[in-house]
């Protein structure tokens, strides 16, 4: 016997109509014989898909709420397993009273024919539905192949590999934002539907596809949608040959140089009419959206109109084409006599070099000799190939197009389809890579790596497979796996009672922009029952190049739910010191590159690691130097106060049973984990090592810099500065330059001494140097306060050398002169007392009874300091003012007491001072004591 859903298939459609209770008033023949064998019950939920409750998707409840006659939806029913259409219309029934009329049709019909907003009908080549409530996809229908064969699965995946393999260079972000799930709800419900279209590759070419999506009901719960596609080359191709006459007048508005479909129009005809060999050249600045993040979009367009301007003359000198390609991307048609790749690299770096220094984003080329009578697109993508293969090598800017690279990127899409089959597979296996004490040996946490045991080619290394899928996207799916797995092992673990230490796991750009992590972890805790403090968060250097907004309130809302955030590879790349400014995290992971110790840069690798040790010390953040491997290197780390390590040295990354291993000999793991300690003063010595940091990181970390040349005691010379130098002080190269050899001129005279002691002082110290705050002249003959730290370098003769790091304190000291102020306003003394080990040091923060004393304030701060104010106490108050607050140890959280205070004209004064315990550091207790005046108390009494 047939069943309701075959049934239906020979139908199609039907007429039924309901009245406010939901019950059935009338049916016609068509669903009378669909629903033949339906129960009795009177209820349309009951006949129509037999449930026991109103449908969760129910359009009747919606139409209830519209003021409107008619209303149109799509649904989906599940008893069908279809989506349908629904128009709904109120009247009157005979005996019944207001019903709603419902006419149903099934969406897939013979012609393929969808009617958007029911008012247009459109013929569609593809029918998917996408359930973003999971982030699935099923396909429906699919006539001409666009999308990959697989007919349901991950959403994502399906946008990845659609853009990877069908869809146009140049349409790829527009795809990926059109489909963007952070925004696609917004959308639709504003507009209804959404509609874009794409340049899709069918057949060896590349056709117009319109994209329709629009929202639909099939579930309580689920949020729906239904994309369709439909070929628009008609729509594009009765306008073509105005379209074609238009291009080649079309200009970008911003540079003023060709637009893309222009460019290529203009190419083809070019080659066309010419004999004459030609090369394309395609430029980019990297990392140029982040160069919008950190100098805002304005700078951004006069960088671009900057790099148009540059590749309009190299064109004009050739006869050549220039394009604004889209985006940061130029192209332009050269004679290949213009296109030698060394040549095009000196150029585009000088382009940079000579824009502004302070700025180090640099360009990147590709080049393609053309020599294959092929569309100006393809050109443009085998340029594109060439200029991605050298993007994030610093070393070589530019390269040239060979066809390997087109193998390469078919060799890429290989081991794309084989991580997804791998993860289905059980191929990824999580290797665990201890962090130690250095000092201990012990173990004292983990970081989470990913292997592939691929069937066929054995271990395939993480660099293999690991950028592809960062490029391509997938490599979130591979993550969520991997910190499931962590999480699964530490329950495991904790279920049975054994010991645990925190394992920190990868998250990459991509994750951040695929999942709202802090949900996604904290919900992993909660499903396996795991405190945040054993799953930390290490943030790749991939994820601070984008959505930099995004990433600051994820790393705020991770450290808010308990999680410790690793900021890996420090001092490299993109995480730099720069990024902290912004993102508070806990941990710093040291870049290997500092670990580089052999002897060509032993000096100068160890200046920059102490340097950067030394920083984070100064923001209260934990270490871990990654990539160890040596003794030397340990040994050097040790010497710089780095006390927690990672690396070859310790242990290899090993399969979670060896870790497991290590993890039940007691003696072998420390589960107090990293402990902050106290680092060195920081050595600037030959920090200037361009193999290791550029320009541009030097200035954002040091600030302003100066070298000084002493001759005597105190003829000084500025020899040489950097941008920072210029910016702090007001000053620039040329006027700088004619009071280089008088630069005491520009010191306060009353400070002279101070900032000749700090000369004085720092050849004494060569390793600490000297510092000191003095007043001095900007070139306004504005005043600043400047702090100098001044460095010992060398002595050449009767010259003597010196670094200095400045810094303008002239806020600061504004400040602190307020609030002192402020302190010496209050009628009362206030003193901090440190109590460790039995000794105690004293400082004060505030001497407001001073006056009341008759001395004066330094007078009186050195009776609180050196004698702890009993000197002052009445001789008939000493024993009991000594018993009282005499003996620290005895303090606990609070102590008082009154007695009288001798002034230094032989008065007396009552007095009451407290003392309270406010916090306690590494076995030190920190106590404020405050002493006020109460004479006028005491006599009312």
């Amino acid at each position: 016997m047939d069943s309701v859903k075959d049934r239906f298939k020979n139908i199609n459609e039907g007429i039924y109509v309901v009245d406010k209770n939901f019950e059935m008033v009338y049916m016609d023949e068509n669903l009378a014989s669909v629903y033949q064998d339906a129960d009795p019950s009177p209820f349309c939920y009951k006949v129509l898909r037999n449930r026991s409750t109103p449908c969760p998707n129910c359009p009747l409840g919606r139409f209830k709420q519209k003021k409107s006659t008619v209303l149109n939806e799509i649904i989906y029913n599940d008893l069908l397993d279809c989506w349908m259409y629904c128009t709904m219309m109120r009247m009157n029934w005979p005996a019944k009273g207001e019903c709603t009329v419902v006419t149903t049709e099934r969406i897939i019909d013979g012609d393929h024919n969808l009617f958007m907003n029911f008012n247009h009908t459109i013929k569609y080549e593809e029918l998917i539905e996408i359930n973003l409530s999971d982030h699935t996809y099923k396909l429906l229908f699919d006539q001409t192949k666009h999308f990959p064969a697989k007919q349901c699965g991950d959403f994502h995946e399906l946008l990845t590999e659609t853009s990877l393999r069908f869809l146009h260079y140049e349409d790829r972000k527009n795809f990926h934002e059109f489909f963007d799930p952070l925004t696609l709800r917004q959308r639709v419900e504003k507009l209804g539907h959404i509609v874009d279209d794409f340049r899709i590759l069918q057949d060896g070419e590349y056709h117009w596809i319109s994209f329709y999506v629009n929202s639909v009901k099939k579930g309580r719960k689920d949020e729906c949608y239904l994309c369709f596609t439909v070929n628009a080359d008609r729509k594009y191709g009765t306008v073509q040959k105005q379209y074609e006459e238009s291009l080649l007048q079309q200009r970008d508005v911003l540079t003023g140089l060709q637009s893309a479909a222009a460019f290529q129009k203009n190419v083809e005809n070019r080659l066309k009419d010419s004999q004459e060999a030609y090369g394309l050249v395609m430029i980019d600045i990297e990392h140029f959206k982040l160069f919008n993040d950190w100098y805002g979009t304005k700078q951004g367009d006069k960088l671009l109109v900057y790099i148009g301007e540059k590749v309009e003359e190299k064109c004009r000198a050739y006869h050549g084409i220039a394009s604004r390609y889209g985006g940061d991307e130029f192209v332009m048609l050269l004679p290949r006599c213009a296109c030698e790749e060394a040549e095009i690299e000196k150029e585009i770096i000088d382009w940079m070099q000579n824009y502004q220094k302070d700025i180090k984003f640099m360009p990147t080329a590709g080049i393609y000799l053309i020599d294959e009578d092929i569309s100006a697109t393809l050109m443009c993508d085998r340029a594109a190939m060439a200029l991605h293969s050298v993007k994030g090598n610093y070393s070589k800017r530019a390269a040239l197009y060979r066809p390997s690279m087109k193998q390469k990127l078919e060799n890429e899409q290989e081991v794309l389809s084989g991580v997804k089959s791998g993860l289905s597979g059980s191929e990824f296996e999580v290797y665990y890579q201890p962090q130690c004490s250095a000092r201990t040996h012990r173990i004292i946490g983990a970081e989470a790596l990913v292997r592939w045991n691929h069937p066929r080619k054995g271990m395939v290394a993480p660099n293999e497979f690991i950028p592809l899928l960062e490029a391509s996207g997938f490599v979130s799916k591979l993550d969520y796996y991997v910190w499931e797995s962590v999480c699964s092992f530490l329950q495991r673990r904790k279920k049975a009672g054994k010991q645990i230490v925190p394992v920190s796991v990868n998250v990459s750009r991509i994750d951040i922009y695929q999942y709202p992590i802090a949900d996604v972890f904290a919900s992993l805790c909660r499903k396996y029952d795991l405190e945040p403090a054993f799953l930390e968060i290490e943030i790749t250097e991939s994820a601070y190049t984008e959505n930099f907004d995004q990433l600051i309130q994820t790393v705020s809302q991770l450290r808010a739910n308990g999680f410790t955030v690793l900021m890996d590879d420090f001092g490299s790349g993109y995480s730099s010191l720069n990024m902290l400014k912004d993102i508070e995290v806990d941990v710093l992971k040291l870049d290997m590159k500092f670990l580089d110790l052999n002897e060509n840069s032993l000096l100068k690798g160890s200046s920059i690691l102490e340097s950067m040790i030394q920083m984070g010390k100064w923001l209260g953040l934990r270490l871990i130097a990654e990539g160890v491997e040596t003794a030397e290197q340990l040994d050097k780390l040790l010497n710089l106060d780095c006390e927690y390590m990672q690396g070859y040295y310790f242990y290899r990354p090993m399969p979670q049973s060896d870790f497991e291993s290590l993890l039940n000999q007691e003696n072998l793991i420390d589960v107090r984990g990293i402990r902050a300690k106290r680092l060195p003063t920081i050595n600037l010595e030959d920090l200037f090592h361009k193999d290791i940091t550029s320009e541009a990181m030097l200035n954002n970390i040091l600030g302003g810099i100066a070298l000084y040349e002493l001759k005597g005691e105190d003829q000084f010379t500025i020899k040489m500065v950097n941008d920072k130098y210029y910016r702090m002080t007001g000053c620039n190269a040329v006027d700088l330059m004619e009071r280089s050899e008088h630069i005491i001129n520009q010191v306060h005279k009353d400070d002279l001494a101070i900032f000749k002691k700090i000369f004085a002082d720092a050849e004494t110290s060569s390793i600490r140097g000297a510092e000191g705050i003095f007043r001095r002249y900007r070139l306004n003959g504005e005043i600043m306060w400047m702090k100098l730290h001044a460095f010992f370098l060398r002595k050449q003769g009767d010259t003597k050398i010196f670094y200095g790091s400045v810094t303008d304190c002239s806020e600061k000291m504004r400040l602190e002169k307020e609030f002192q102020m402020v302190l010496d306003a209050i009628p009362g003394n206030i003193v901090e007392y440190r109590v460790k080990d039995g000794k105690t040091i004293s400082r004060v923060i505030c001497s407001g009874l001073s006056n009341r004393f008759g001395y004066s304030k330094a007078e009186f701060e050195e009776l609180l300091v050196n004698h702890c104010g009993f000197v002052y106490v009445h001789e008939d108050d000493v024993d009991s003012v000594k018993q009282a607050i005499g003996n620290p140890a005895q303090w606990g959280d609070y102590v008082s007491c009154m007695y009288r205070g001798i002034t230094k004209d032989g008065n007396y004064i009552w007095l009451e001072q407290r003392i309270t315990l406010v916090g306690r550091e590494e076995g030190e207790s920190v106590y404020n004591s405050l002493c006020t005046e109460i004479t006028r108390e005491v006599h009312s009494l």
